[in-house]
Formats: C-alpha cells, sequence, structure tokens
C-alpha cells in the first residue's frame, strides 16, 4: 500500500487516486504520524527492529508468571498465636529482564466459625512488618488477593513466611495460596 497525498496543484483537482501524489519519506514531518493516525494491526512484527519492544513497553500480564503454588490445606486452631504455615525462597536477580518487583498473591481462606476473624499474614526476609495481612469471616472459603512489593530487596535470595491466626478458640483454614512474580520494566 503506498501512501498518497492530495497535489499541491493550483488547477482544479477531483480527489481521485490518479489525481494523488506519492509520499517519500523525506516529506514526512517529525511527529506527524502518532498513534491516532495508525490503523489497528497496521505495523507487523517483520516490520518491527529487533529488540524495539522492551519489557517496560509491555503489558503487565506479559511480565506476570506463576512463581509458586501450594493447594496443600492447612488449619490453625485454638489460641489467637500466629503459626507459620509455609515458607519459600526466591532469588532477586541482578538482570531486570528476570528481577521480581512484587508478588501479586491469591489465596482461599475460611474461618471455623461466621464472624469470627481468621487472619493470614506474609512477611519477607524474617522480617517484623508483614508485607500483607489478608483477613477472613467467613465460613465458606473465599478468595483473597493483595501484592507484596519487593523492589527495595538487595539482589539475592531471599525467603517469603505465610503464617495464619485463628481468633482464640476458633480457625482458620488456608486451602489455596498462590504467588505471581511480577517482572520489573527495564
Amino acid at each position: 500500500m503506498s501512501i498518497k497525498i492530495r497535489s499541491s496543484r493550483p488547477s482544479a483537482h477531483d480527489h481521485s487516486e490518479s489525481d494523488q501524489i506519492p509520499i517519500v519519506t523525506v516529506g514526512i514531518s517529525s511527529g506527524a504520524v502518532t498513534e491516532s493516525r495508525l490503523a489497528d494491526a497496521a505495523v507487523s512484527t517483520p516490520k518491527m527492529v529487533d529488540g524495539a519492544v522492551t519489557l517496560a513497553k509491555t503489558t503487565t500480564p506479559l511480565r506476570v508468571g506463576m512463581y509458586i503454588g501450594d493447594e496443600t490445606e492447612t488449619v490453625k486452631t485454638g489460641n489467637a498465636t500466629e503459626s507459620q504455615i509455609k515458607d519459600f525462597a526466591f532469588y532477586r536477580d541482578i538482570d531486570a529482564a528476570l528481577r521480581i518487583s512484587r508478588f501479586r498473591v491469591v489465596s482461599r481462606l475460611r474461618s471455623t466459625v461466621s464472624g469470627r476473624t481468621g487472619t493470614m499474614t506474609i512477611y519477607h526476609d524474617l522480617g517484623g512488618t508483614p508485607d500483607l495481612t489478608l483477613y477472613t469471616y467467613s465460613t465458606a472459603y473465599e478468595v483473597k488477593t493483595g501484592t507484596i512489593d519487593v523492589s527495595g530487596l538487595t539482589v539475592g535470595r531471599h525467603t517469603i513466611e505465610v503464617k495464619v491466626t485463628p481468633s482464640s478458640g476458633y480457625g482458620i483454614y488456608n486451602e489455596m495460596i498462590e504467588f505471581y512474580g511480577v517482572q520489573e520494566a527495564e
């Protein structure tokens, strides 16, 4: 498909295809071709320069991947004491294309008694302050989600600890927990 513009001839013209003249690259002003002027799917993969689409230019779903998941049901009952139920390690890489900046957490929780609080807390590197706290008051499993920011961590090995706390004399169940790593943009 060639691009043509109307002639700037002073004589009358009919706007037909034959009345158009081709545009050469040097005739296009800088910034004249904007996103709104491009048709959908106007730029094909073979026309893109290698490396032109970087991680920073991708949408978040392309930068998210399952990091770890666990479907082992756990239950903690009794006194309102925080107990660790799961842990895992992850490596924060020096390469920005592989470096995790945050985790998206998805968990299914339920309490043993309606209206009683069950709490899940998630920490990194044996921290004293939770990075994320999720609550449930329901006796039916419900999906709870949240995000943990790990962008400030140094390159190297780190740990995540998952802990639960039931209301005193009651219990909390965790049926599933998944961590999705979101990569840093370059």
